[in-house]
């Protein structure tokens, strides 16, 4: 499956380093789904060992159930179910989001598999993609100017200097 071209594929470019960008967007909180992407209003999300879990509805389609597994700082994956008003799995899709240095910010790369279960998700899906191809670009750029703007404003990084106790900071 991870092998074939996913349907949905993105990239964006953020002025600020991995490490950052990395800790914003694996810091999931219950309105991002809205806040970001119009999925409904908030999410349940319970953390989970290494990952986190996310259940809320999105428009037109119904439940939505999602494991993230943080595979390192910089790269995570997740599984995505959704489920029809009847609670029948319409959909079982993969998510491969990847950091990599680029310059001093970061390139962000998403890959998004869509594995429709039924044939009314097969019909779904094919009317859907570029919706939610254009909906991901809107919530990715959006989420991409609140990082680029937080990191901005951060204090940056210092060391102490030498012989102060850092507690103090003189």
């Amino acid at each position: 499956m991870r092998d074939e071209r996913p349907q949905i594929s993105l990239e964006v470019r953020y002025a600020a380093p991995p490490s950052f960008v990395g800790v914003w967007l694996t810091d999931y909180r219950s309105d991002d789904a809205e806040r970001f992407f119009h999925f409904g209003p908030a999410w349940k999300v319970g953390r989970t060992p290494g990952g986190f879990r996310l259940e809320g509805r999105v428009p037109w389609i119904g439940r939505d159930v999602t494991t993230v597994t943080i595979l390192d700082p910089g790269h995570w994956t997740a599984e995505a179910e959704l489920f029809d008003r009847r609670d029948r799995t319409l959909f079982r899709n993969h998510i491969d989001e990847r950091l990599v240095p680029d310059g001093g910010g970061t390139l962000q790369h998403v890959r998004i598999w869509i594995r429709p279960q039924t044939l009314r998700a097969r019909f779904m899906a094919f009317f859907m993609v570029g919706v939610m191809r254009r909906r991901f670009r809107r919530g990715f750029d959006r989420m991409r100017a609140l990082v680029d703007a937080e990191f901005a404003d951060a204090p940056p990084a210092r060391a102490p200097a030498v012989g102060v106790p850092p507690e103090t900071g003189r």
